[in-house]
């Protein structure tokens, strides 16, 4: 960019913009991004010798968040390493955002809960990293079409497309239909691009949607069986103590902290009735099963 010192001179000035990108929250965010900033700038010098003339272009560090919840980490360093205030109770001052010492953060999900700018390419870059159906997916597709066709913008065009297939690709669709803005062209004229997009994008979500619900159904059923074998396991306890004492109950308690199969633990119920000693009945777990 091209900027004025003090003196009226101009000058151009070269602004590295490191992008970091977040799906969960990182709380040392600010080490990392300097750390970043101190690795750049040592590459940038290697093996040269600068001189009292001589200065580190500026690094704009920018997290964009796209994970659930809020992006509440610090975005200063600053704020990792003390409380955050000089003696005496005065505010610290905030250090320089363009030298690693901070970063700025870009709440994506945040920014589309709150409401994004419409008919704007950065707002569509938002929207992209956080859509959740096939209806939405379309939206953006066809907003972006529509607010950057033509000549003078159709490189910006292709650019933004680019960047939805990348963020578009845990959809494991095949994104190539994008590339053809010919048949959209076509599709937006007699209306039906947005319809076109959404049926595209459904299998997609729809799979996905599958694939959660597995998920969660098969978690559930592992938590289901863990719990009942905890209560299975303390139940064995209680029989033992019952039978044989405090002291063999704890170490069996011990031996059976990791079994979850309900067979074995029916097994070890069949040991505390039929074994007439507590030493007895551990030697059987401590052997094979």
């Amino acid at each position: 960019m091209r900027f004025r010192d003090a003196d009226g001179q101009t000058d151009w000035l070269h602004v590295v913009i490191m992008l970091e990108f977040q799906a969960s929250v990182d709380w040392f965010m600010a080490l990392r991004m300097q750390r970043y900033a101190v690795r750049l700038y040592d590459r940038m010098w290697k093996g040269r010798q600068p001189t009292s003339r001589d200065r580190l272009p500026p690094i704009l560090g920018v997290v964009l968040y796209t994970g659930k919840g809020s992006w509440k980490a610090a975005t200063r360093l600053s704020d990792l390493v003390g409380p955050g205030t000089r003696p005496g109770g005065e505010a610290a001052a905030a250090p320089p955002l363009f030298a690693g010492e901070s970063y700025f953060a870009v709440d994506l999900p945040r920014c589309a809960r709150e409401g994004l700018v419409p008919e704007n390419v950065v707002s569509l870059l938002a929207r992209s990293v956080v859509m959740r159906d096939a209806r939405e997916a379309a939206a953006i597709v066809t907003e972006a079409y529509r607010l950057l066709r033509g000549p003078e913008r159709g490189e910006l065009l292709d650019l933004f497309l680019a960047w939805f297939r990348l963020a578009a690709a845990w959809l494991k669709l095949n994104l190539e239909i994008l590339e053809d803005t010919r048949r959209m062209a076509r599709l937006d004229k007699t209306g039906e691009l947005q319809p076109a997009m959404e049926e595209f994008f459904h299998p997609g979500f729809e799979a996905l949607r599958a694939e959660a619900a597995a998920e969660g159904a098969a978690e559930a059923a592992a938590k289901a069986t863990a719990e009942a074998a905890a209560r299975e396991r303390e139940l064995l306890q209680y029989l033992t103590e019952r039978k044989f004492g405090a002291e063999t109950a704890e170490r069996l308690g011990t031996l059976l902290a990791t079994i979850d199969d309900p067979n074995r633990l029916r097994t070890v119920a069949g040991w505390i009735i039929d074994c007439a000693q507590g030493r007895d009945l551990l030697a059987h777990l401590q052997g094979p099963a």
